[in-house]
């Protein structure tokens, strides 16, 4: 059989016509492939995504919850406190006295600050300024003396 020059360059033509579209084809699959692939990444970054969201949701539901119960709970302590103080309002100033002795105060601090009687304050102090005076020699290392 014997090709002339036409049918041997239509050959050559739809040779390389053929080989050009097998390329593009494998150009296409390969660009489908990724771009498969990075749709999945997508989906699993996504489904990521929304479970931290649901857990992020759950735990400000929790602290929400949390946080109300500690009001509540400030609430009743708050009131508990009120109800203390209405029940004792003559040792509030006996208790301020106290700890202006444990800061040094003498027998006419306590009367002026505190409104309390001589006898009162001398007392306060008297119990309270022995106290401190214990405590502070318990706190100081004995010297050894010498001879």
């Amino acid at each position: 059989m014997n090709l002339d020059a036409a049918d041997s360059t239509w050959l050559v033509l739809t040779s390389v016509a053929t080989l050009l579209a097998c390329g593009g084809l494998v150009l296409l699959s390969m660009q489908v492939w990724l771009l498969l692939r990075v749709g999945s990444r997508r989906e699993q970054a996504m489904d990521a995504l929304q479970r931290s969201l649901a857990e992020l949701r759950r735990t400000m539901g929790e602290n929400g919850r949390i946080q109300l119960e500690i009001e509540h709970q400030m609430k009743r302590l708050g009131m508990r406190q009120d109800q203390i103080e209405l029940r004792e309002p003559q040792s509030r100033p006996y208790r301020h006295a106290i700890m202006l002795v444990k800061r040094g105060a003498t027998v006419a601090d306590l009367m002026a600050a505190c409104g309390l009687s001589q006898g009162e304050a001398e007392l306060i102090v008297n119990i309270h300024a022995s106290k401190v005076s214990m405590a502070s020699e318990r706190s100081e290392p004995r010297r050894s003396q010498r001879t």
